[in-house]
């Protein structure tokens, strides 16, 4: 998909935005928003957007220094949300 976005800083800690598909037969479309590390290494947060089918789907979603740190941090935030095992 190829596309364009935009996100906004908010008081050095919050980025928010959003983006589109650029083909215009691609429905996908949505949001993003991430919470930066205090040193400005990484950022982690949520993406929430329309799929190509209609349906409002929702993820995990990280920007690190690599792809490998990246993925590390989504597995992170994925064991969080876990429901526990009471």
């Amino acid at each position: 998909m190829n596309g364009c976005g935009e996100l906004r800083l908010w008081d050095n800690e919050i980025l928010m935005g959003w983006y589109a598909a650029s083909d215009g037969s691609v429905r996908s479309k949505g949001t993003m928003y991430f919470v930066l590390h205090p040193h400005g290494i990484s950022a982690t947060g949520r993406w929430v957007g329309l799929s190509y089918d209609g349906n409002i789907v929702t993820g995990w979603s990280s920007m690190a220094r690599t792809e490998a740190d990246a993925r590390e941090l989504v597995g992170e935030l994925k064991e969080q949300d876990a429901p526990s095992s009471r």
